[in-house]
């Protein structure tokens, strides 16, 4: 339903629970690689996810679902000259905050007001059902944004 879902807009999606990614990706690319991997999971992933990369890819993690640690070939990172970048939101600094939701304003929101880009929207819920909210997201049911509308 998901994969679906983003077939849809326009993507080549790999079911992870289905088929091994790193196959997937390797023929959808023709052997390739992909330039850029987004990946939430960290520690699990990180050696399928360097073999994944094409030259010069990047790899930006944004947070360890699948652990802290992970085993890095300095062969395949150096061979092919990828870059590897950890980020959060959470931890920096007020005034970095500050300047990446000013950095939005002027890059994504007139894209958004334009028609260009638009949000998944799953679901919107009242405040007062947050805890089914959370319930919904963990249960993994949504495809895009779970909101929680105040007032």
């Amino acid at each position: 339903m998901k994969a679906a879902f983003c077939r849809e807009l326009g993507a080549t999606a790999i079911n992870y629970k289905a088929q091994d990614f790193l196959e997937a990706v390797m023929a959808a690319t023709e052997g390739q690689g992909v330039d850029v991997i987004l990946d939430p999971v960290g520690g699990a992933y990180l050696e399928r996810n360097i073999k994944a990369l094409r030259r010069f890819g990047r790899l930006v993690n944004i947070g360890t679902l699948g652990g802290r640690t992970g085993e890095l070939d300095m062969g395949q990172l150096l061979g092919k000259r990828l870059r590897v970048v950890g980020s959060t939101l959470r931890t920096r600094p007020l005034a970095e905050k500050i300047d990446i939701t000013r950095r939005f304003n002027e890059t994504i929101m007139p894209r958004l007001a334009a028609g260009e880009m638009r949000p998944i929207i799953d679901t919107v819920f009242p405040i007062a059902e947050a805890q089914a909210a959370h319930a919904y997201v963990l249960a993994n049911r949504n495809i895009g944004k779970v909101i929680l509308e105040v007032g």
